[in-house]
């Protein structure tokens, strides 16, 4: 929690987030919901960078109302995932970016592929996570054995996410400072 604190009085120093985020309705909230899941649990690195990535999004000087209004719920969505999953995600917006897949296809080949596109090629693993991941709404759920594969799956909840997550690296952020 020093260290969070730390970080944030250094984007605050060097204007990348607002001063008075915390008095804010959602700067407040999300600053609640940061610390409540780093004291709550002992966070991997991936999932507690993303929790970052989204309480910097929600409070850069550039958001707005429903900047953080989204943010928000992405937040508690984050708060849910597990790093294999936020890999998944990842691996997807990758996909979804090269325009990889097309139409509808057998929900197993997607699990193959993207089970290679992360360098295990382990399709079970894969498949073990989709229905947490199609009940955050972050995926299209199947039906039966097929799976419209444009957008690699991605709900426009998933991409904006995928979105946040890459044009707001935390990581990249605290470094460049």
């Amino acid at each position: 929690m020093k260290q969070v604190g730390k970080e944030i009085e250094t984007l605050i120093e060097t204007g990348k987030i607002k001063e008075d985020y915390a008095e804010s309705k959602n700067g407040f909230k999300t600053l609640s919901e940061l610390l409540q899941f780093i004291d709550n649990e002992v966070p991997d690195a991936d999932r507690f960078n993303a929790a970052k990535t989204i309480f910097y999004f929600i409070n850069s000087k550039e958001s707005n109302l429903v900047d953080e209004l989204s943010g928000y719920e992405l937040l508690k969505i984050i708060n849910n995932l597990t790093s294999l999953q936020l890999g998944i995600l990842r691996t997807a917006y990758s996909a979804y970016k090269d325009n990889f897949f097309h139409g509808t296809m057998q929900v197993s080949y997607w699990y193959e592929k993207i089970a290679q596109m992360m360098g295990h090629d382990i399709a079970s693993l894969i498949e073990r996570e989709d229905d947490n991941l199609e009940n955050n709404k972050l995926i299209f759920k199947t039906s039966g054995e097929y799976v419209n594969t444009n957008n690699a799956r991605l709900t426009d909840l998933g991409i904006k996410l995928c979105e946040i997550l890459e044009n707001y690296d935390y990581n990249n952020l605290i470094k460049n400072n």
